[in-house]
């Protein structure tokens, strides 16, 4: 069998995937997210900016955390040919359903639910997206593998702002049009 090469191109192409990832979380995050709670903040009915944003974030966190944890572990133990591949062929895709219903959220249960939707899809696909360094990048190319995959969450952290910047537009206008082009670099990176 012959040894696969790991040259520069190869490490760009395995990584590009964390730079689609890493915008589509920080736009979400930084910007998106404290605009919903803005729009939706109603103290009269309890909900202040403050307390959404605490339930986005806690919301989004459990999930991550449960989703990871679970779909990592069934990951490892997973003998078919696809093994992480399936999780990665089947979350990202499936995040566009949560995205477009985040998109159209009117309430705060609406924005909670879609986020908490989008962090089950996203992470199902991520978790198994982080073990493959261990499992394809050969031991003495790990480091690298790290750098390169650092280098691209970096990236993917100036890009998320700047795309929400350039297509959100005033009072979450854009919100579709930012999800559709975060949603594209995601299937991207995959491809």
């Amino acid at each position: 069998m012959q040894r696969v090469t790991w040259n520069a191109w190869r490490f760009f192409r395995f990584s590009l995937l964390w730079l689609s990832i890493s915008a589509l979380w920080t736009a979400l995050l930084s910007i998106v997210l404290p605009a919903m709670a803005d729009n939706f903040a109603a103290s009269d009915q309890g909900w202040g900016r403050g307390a959404l944003l605490a339930m986005f974030s806690g919301v989004g966190a459990t999930v991550s955390a449960f989703t990871q944890v679970l779909v990592g572990w069934h990951s490892d133990h997973d003998r078919s040919i696809w093994r992480r591949w399936r999780y990665m062929l089947l979350g990202f895709p499936l995040t566009a359903i949560p995205l477009l219903l985040l998109a159209k959220s009117d309430t705060p249960a609406e924005g909670v639910v879609s986020l908490g939707m989008l962090q089950v899809f996203a992470n199902m696909a991520t978790g198994p997206y982080q073990a493959l360094i261990p499992d394809e990048v050969p031991a003495e190319k790990h480091g690298l593998a790290s750098t390169w995959m650092g280098l691209f969450q970096h990236g993917g952290q100036i890009l998320g702002p700047i795309l929400a910047a350039l297509l959100l537009g005033s009072q979450l206008g854009g919100l579709l049009r930012l999800e559709s082009v975060l949603y594209a670099g995601l299937l991207v990176g995959l491809a």
